[in-house]
């Protein structure tokens, strides 16, 4: 087929895109995101009818202008995209609130580092982090006052552990850390050092650390035999705070 007879198929089609950017630009409200697209299409259009017909107006010129609009677009849906995966992504793998990794996000983590740590003949540690006092705040300053507590603690977490240990917000006023190759003083040592050294203080309300532990592979070889062993652990040590700030009470009256 010669130019000639080919053209005019061109042109059909160019003018279809150009209609069919336009009517999603109004169908799915996209106007500035499609706005672009379709007047390149639509220069393009022009451009070969001007070919066409022999015009004065520069096709080439046209061509090039219709080409820089229509890759302009493609490159800024492109970008847009990518970002909006980048957010959903965030979404999935971090707190909201907190901007801690997402109890989902941890417990992918934690299987794979159990399967890693089966193969290899290495170890990890797990703690369990529950707020002392965090339900005071809510209660005093409304819930306003208890997120901005839950992102002080948060950083002050990852302020308090290495580069490499992960902090995630396991549910309510609860966090999980992993501490990849720590086990047994080690981990002791890294609590202790928490539960007594840990304070957030909130308008007169200090909240401080329970903190329960777990140890692979010394107390489970699997996530959920791990977890409840932290989970009683921290209710051990809750037991503790709620015992010392009894007799704390006790000795002031």
């Amino acid at each position: 087929m010669t130019y000639e007879e080919i053209a005019p198929f061109e042109v059909a089609m160019l003018t279809f895109l150009s209609f069919l950017t336009l009517f999603f630009a109004f169908y799915r409200k996209l106007l500035r995101d499609f706005m672009f697209l379709s007047f390149g299409f639509l220069l393009l259009t022009v451009a070969k009818i001007s070919a066409m017909l022999s015009s004065p107006v520069i096709p080439h010129l046209l061509i090039l202008s219709g080409t820089a609009l229509v890759a302009y677009s493609f490159l800024k849906f492109y970008i847009g995209h990518i970002g909006e995966l980048e957010r959903m992504e965030r979404m999935v793998f971090h707190d909201p609130l907190t901007g801690a990794y997402s109890r989902n996000f941890l417990e992918e983590y934690i299987t794979e580092e159990i399967k890693k740590a089966k193969r290899l003949d290495t170890h990890f540690s797990i703690l369990l982090i529950d707020l002392n006092d965090f339900k005071k705040v809510n209660d005093t300053f409304g819930h306003d006052a208890g997120d901005e507590v839950l992102k002080i603690v948060a950083q002050r977490l990852r302020d308090s552990l290495r580069d490499y240990d992960l902090i995630g917000r396991w549910g309510g006023d609860e966090f999980l850390a992993v501490l990849p190759e720590e086990t047994g003083v080690k981990t002791l040592e890294i609590v202790d050092r928490l539960v007594s050294t840990f304070r957030v203080a909130y308008r007169g309300v200090e909240v401080t650390l329970s903190i329960g532990y777990a140890c692979f592979p010394q107390d489970g070889r699997e996530f959920e035999d791990l977890l409840k062993v932290a989970d009683n652990r921290m209710y051990k040590s809750k037991l503790l705070y709620k015992e010392a700030k009894k007799y704390a009470v006790d000795d002031t009256g």
